[in-house]
């Protein structure tokens, strides 16, 4: 290495190194935050989803056998062996998602309100059937109940569509 003497205590190299580019730091967009927080809330209730399928799926069948003496039993048992038990697991862990903006949070207080009131009124309908004689008024309360439930969840999915329709858009915007 060639060094350039200037005076008795500096010294210069010849060759210098090549400069170094700077280091650029980027605060994440909006849009890539909504992106970060949606996959967030996918991935905790993709962990919950076996427990919902596995409830829904039971229920929609016994829903379809329509309740009358003869499928008591099976009703019953499906709601308290498979569904009842299922849906609380699914619940539960709901109302401990983290949700990381206000957007996903109203998607989420829907969602909750509806996977609650459809738990409260499958716990109905199963209750009703308890005994050998049907409360059919019970089952129906319990029905309805249930039903209040998809009115929620229909709600909770307008806000997520609203939400994933906002960041299409502005993910579009951002690229013309």
């Amino acid at each position: 290495m060639l060094a350039r003497l200037v005076d008795d205590y500096t010294v210069i190299p010849e060759t210098t190194p090549a400069p170094t580019s700077p280091v650029v730091i980027t605060e994440p967009t909006h849009e890539e935050i909504m992106v970060k927080d949606i996959e967030e809330y996918s991935k905790q209730l993709e962990l919950l989803e076996n427990y919902e399928d596995k409830a829904i799926t039971v229920y929609n069948q016994l829903i379809d056998l329509r309740i009358k003496d003869s499928t008591r039993k099976t009703f019953f048992l499906s709601l308290n062996n498979t569904v009842v038990p299922n849906y609380t697991k699914f619940v539960s862990g709901l109302k401990y998602l983290k949700v990381n903006n206000a957007e996903l949070k109203e998607v989420h207080n829907h969602y909750l309100a509806g996977a609650k009131l459809q738990l409260e009124g499958m716990t109905i309908m199963r209750d009703s059937l308890k005994t050998t004689k049907i409360n059919y008024s019970k089952f129906e309360a319990g029905y309805n109940k249930v039903g209040e439930g998809v009115k929620q969840l229909d709600k909770a999915e307008l806000l997520l569509d609203n939400y994933m329709r906002i960041l299409h858009n502005s993910y579009f915007d951002s690229k013309s």
